[in-house]
């Protein structure tokens, strides 16, 4: 059975977002990710990319199983 594992989340501020995460859920800062960071809980990682032009959106990029 495939299990949700990863999301990618594209941000305005990836630092912020990761103190929020870090605060909020208790995940802590894997990696470097493109223009932001990763941070994981141990099972479930969040990919938090920094928004890279106007056109881009902000919110859910990818997810992985």
């Amino acid at each position: 059975m495939a299990r949700l594992r990863h999301i990618a989340l594209i941000v305005e501020d990836p630092e912020a977002s990761a103190r929020f995460f870090a605060e909020a859920f208790g995940m802590k800062r894997t990696g470097e990710a493109r223009c932001g960071c990763h941070m994981s809980d141990g099972v479930m990682t969040v990919a938090l990319l920094r928004k890279e032009t106007p056109e881009e959106r902000v919110g859910i990029d990818h997810f992985g199983l």
